[in-house]
């Protein structure tokens, strides 16, 4: 592993690797480049993410399970008329929350696109699950994802399948819900965890039996996307307890110890509490919250979604056809994901849907629609004869989020202004100090940073394991950064061996396990985590990190001085 800085305004970096991959990646406060792996994946989501916050186009299948009499006795059976009600049922259910969302921010997206392949022609199966204690739905989860391709262990391989259902239905997001066949008071067996229905959070899958009304359909809904129960359950579902994108507390649970505290109804809760709130599409901000339903300033957006995409450019007139010429980019971003759970990854559905301009402040009007996370731009736009100045700017006319905006004077040409030491240089040929229509740079200029005293500056650190002797790191190379060895496996100690995995020289930096008793080359999420702290300000950083496995990966993490978590890289 190296380390490269450059100085600025940063003060810590955490960073953790894992993955069989070789990259060299710059952690600075800008927009970060486009991972798709899926046409229909969200900005910056491992495929894994398939249920971040409830927002945009959601892939549901329904898999009804019918049992063949092969194992268990074949108890229940489904009729045509009760295939029916029961995908009535999870319509109405799904339509609930686009029905509520519409009664909290009218301008907000959200759709339900369902396959119901596998519940118009129920799945076959050896059990009768509903015969059985909740626990057994491993048995024929496992035995239909194997039927339909998807092997290994049960969660891994739903989620695999909800992928493969998110591509195919082009979705930003996708859950599956199994339904079982079930007699009129809808319970499993007695003896499991759970007697009715259940799910499992983050985009993955909920089981529920065929007897259960909308309303529930609704309630296990809410977890895919991260929401909590709000009725007792002891301590899994408490007050005490934090989940969603912005690390919601559920504060509407039952045991709320505040004094006065009296419980909202809500989807989320049980009994009357849930009755009512399904009947007047009643949603506390605290479970609304943990969906992603959170819109701070107010400003109709939610605050996933509400950051400003980024536009950057230049422009001027080209004399010769008389358009104005601006090439750039324009790319969205993101917010920290807070979420206690799942890959905790930043996380947007925005898109660069339009790109408009305007002349003198006027009307703006729509030149592109690229449609996309990050579109590079070359524009040509014809000027009218009274146009002294012009504006462009980037929007996703779905969310109203919009970029920076442009500010350029048909007299001369511009740029947009970002931070750091940047411009250009050009001949000025009328010595006004600006840089006016028809004044270029020459090729060939060279620009050095030098300082006070005439002296090149070099702003650029490396620090390379093979030039420290093998064990512990003593020094911390003070005073520009000290590294430490954070989690829950370690004692803070790093250390430098030699390695037959690197990716130049013949060290790497090591984490001392107190578990292990020894220093291990493998750095991960939680247990032990490389943490780099700066004694000045710093912009720029740069880690050459080597995975362990295949389908692992590397994170950077960037926080000031306060402990404020400022950006966030995955490769």
């Amino acid at each position: 592993m190296k380390l490269f800085r450059r100085t600025s305004k940063d003060n810590t970096v955490s960073q953790s690797r894992r993955g069989r991959l070789r990259r060299v990646k710059r952690l600075a406060f800008e927009v970060l480049e486009v991972r798709r792996v899926l046409a229909s994946l969200p900005f910056g989501a491992f495929p894994e993410d398939t249920g971040e916050f409830m927002l945009g186009k959601v892939a549901v299948t329904p898999v009804f399970l019918e049992s063949n009499g092969t194992r268990d006795p074949n108890l229940e059976d489904w009729s045509p008329a009760e295939i029916q009600s029961t995908l009535q049922n999870i319509n109405e259910g799904l339509q609930w929350w686009v029905d509520t969302l519409a009664t909290i921010s009218p301008t907000s997206y959200l759709e339900f696109s369902l396959d119901t392949t596998y519940a118009t022609t129920p799945v076959a199966t050896q059990y009768e699950p509903i015969s059985r204690i909740s626990n057994h739905y491993t048995l024929w989860v496992d035995e239909f994802l194997s039927s339909v391709g998807f092997t290994g262990e049960t969660q891994s391989a739903v989620r695999n399948f909800n992928i493969a259902q998110r591509e195919k239905l082009n979705a930003d997001w996708s859950f599956t819900i199994f339904v079982v066949a079930s007699g009129p008071d809808g319970q499993f067996a007695p003896g499991g965890s759970f007697s009715r229905a259940f799910a499992f959070a983050g985009g993955l899958f909920e089981v529920v039996p065929s007897a259960r009304p909308a309303s529930t359909f609704a309630h296990e809904t809410g977890h895919m996307f991260w929401a909590r129960d709000e009725y007792f359950l002891g301590t899994s579902d408490s007050y005490a307890n934090r989940r969603g994108y912005y690390n919601t507390p559920n504060t509407n649970a039952a045991d709320n110890p505040a004094q006065g505290f009296v419980q909202q109804p809500s989807i989320m809760a049980a009994g009357t509490l849930l009755d009512t709130a399904y009947a007047n599409h009643l949603l506390p901000p605290s479970t609304r919250a943990m969906i992603g339903w959170q819109d701070s300033d107010g400003n109709g957006i939610f605050d996933v979604l509400d950051v400003p995409l980024k536009l950057t450019g230049s422009g001027f007139l080209n004399s010769t056809t008389g358009a104005y010429q601006f090439q750039g980019e324009a790319s969205v971003q993101t917010m920290p994901n807070l979420n206690p759970e799942g890959f905790k990854n930043d996380i947007t559905i925005n898109r660069i849907r339009e790109v408009e301009y305007r002349f003198n402040s006027g009307v703006w009007q729509t030149i592109s629609q690229p449609g996309t996370y990050v579109a590079s731009l070359n524009l040509s736009i014809p000027v009218p004869t009274n146009a002294t100045t012009i504006e462009i700017r980037a929007r996703d006319s779905r969310s109203l989020v919009t970029s920076n905006v442009f500010s350029g004077r048909i007299a001369r040409a511009d740029a947009t202004q970002v931070p750091g030491i940047n411009g250009y240089a050009w001949v000025d040929t009328n010595k006004n100090g600006l840089r006016d229509t028809g004044e270029f740079g020459v090729a060939g200029w060279n620009v050095s940073l030098l300082g006070s005293s005439g002296q090149m500056l070099n702003l650029r650190t490396t620090i390379e394991p093979d030039a420290y002797p093998d064990g512990l790191l003593t020094t911390n190379f003070s005073p520009l950064v000290s590294l430490n060895a954070v989690g829950v496996d370690t004692d803070g100690r790093v250390g430098v061996f030699v390695d037959s995995v690197n990716s130049t020289g013949t060290k790497n930096f090591r984490s001392f396990s107190t578990s292990a008793g020894s220093y291990l080359s493998t750095w991960t999420g939680s247990s032990r985590r490389l943490q780099i702290n700066f004694a000045s300000p710093t912009s720029e950083v740069e880690i050459d990190a080597i995975g362990a496995a295949n389908l692992s990966y590397g994170r950077l993490e960037a926080y000031n001085s306060a402990g404020q978590l400022l950006g966030r890289y995955s490769t």
